[in-house]
């Protein structure tokens, strides 16, 4: 559920309130006001100048849930190294958040569970425009350049990436687990296109990782556009490579694998793999089965 916890009477009092961030310092108290959940309702925040966060301590905004306006300004060496999941330049946007001309650079790298690690959200219930990151970002599950995971009520438009997004599963270069719309973004990604490191030596043979009943786990489900997607994609590009030779399941220029919607995508992009590997969608589902029952498929 989503981790809002606001009242009409919040967003009453916070309307039409307008803060300007014009430096470090102001942005440092930004920081500080959104580890209070209500604090950003009907809030707008104005970025009015180019930030730098190299002389900052700078762990993620913890929760946004009003209007940003980046301006088109950039805030950049953005260096996050962080413990668990649900980690980026945001951690959370809530339902009502707009995060509307912001450019994002930097490094995210992660450790632990390391689940829904993005860009510029964490995890996005709201709607991010106009938007962009370059850089880094790494970890283990729904992991992307803009988003880790976009929840059905989660929009991505026009927005862009140029970034290397490396992960084990759910990876792409604009969200990792789309559930909602990603729509006209365009993606220059380089996703997982290292070679799978050697975590387990049998005999000089490289397997990757192991779950704990022994199964070999490869690198699943990435794309240029989503790693995985269940919602809309629609309108966008791929331009980046996908994937390493001979190594990954469920590898797509759009979608590594998708049981939603894709709409008018191109690729344009390299797309490497072992199985289940397509330029636009690496495996689509769900599977077609009879609408037969038993006895009828018998006769």
């Amino acid at each position: 559920t989503e981790k809002d916890s606001t009242t009409s009477a919040d967003t009453a009092e916070n309307k039409n309130q307008i803060i300007e961030i014009a430096d470090e310092k102001a942005f440092e108290e930004f920081l500080q006001n959104c580890q209070y959940d209500s604090w950003s309702v009907g809030k707008t925040v104005k970025l009015t100048h180019n930030i730098d966060l190299s002389k900052v301590d700078f762990n993620g905004v913890a929760y946004f849930s009003g209007d940003f306006e980046g301006g088109g300004h950039t805030i950049s060496n953005v260096k996050l190294q962080v413990k668990g999941s649900d980690h980026g330049f945001f951690r959370y946007l809530g339902k009502s958040a707009v995060v509307n001309d912001l450019k994002i650079s930097g490094k995210i790298t992660s450790e632990g569970s390391c689940k829904n690690i993005g860009g510029t959200a964490g995890v996005n219930y709201g709607t991010i425009g106009n938007c962009s990151f370059e850089g880094t970002v790494n970890g283990k599950t729904a992991v992307g350049a803009i988003a880790g995971i976009n929840k059905p009520t989660g929009k991505i438009v026009n927005c862009r990436s140029n970034a290397t997004v490396t992960a084990t599963n759910q990876t792409g270069g604009i969200v990792g687990n789309n559930e909602g719309l990603v729509s006209e973004c365009t993606s220059e990604c380089s996703i997982n296109t290292d070679e799978l490191k050697t975590t387990m030596d049998i005999g000089g043979v490289d397997i990757g990782t192991l779950n704990l009943t022994g199964r070999v786990i490869d690198r699943n489900d990435m794309g240029g556009i989503v790693g995985v997607s269940t919602g809309i994609v629609s309108e966008c590009i791929n331009q980046g490579k996908i994937g390493f030779a001979h190594t990954g399941y469920n590898v797509g220029g759009i979608a590594g694998r998708q049981s939603g919607k894709v709409i008018d995508c191109h690729n344009e992009g390299e797309i490497y793999g072992r199985k289940d590997v397509g330029g636009i969608v690496g495996q689509a589902e769900p599977y077609i089965e009879s609408e037969y029952l038993d006895d009828k498929v018998n006769q």
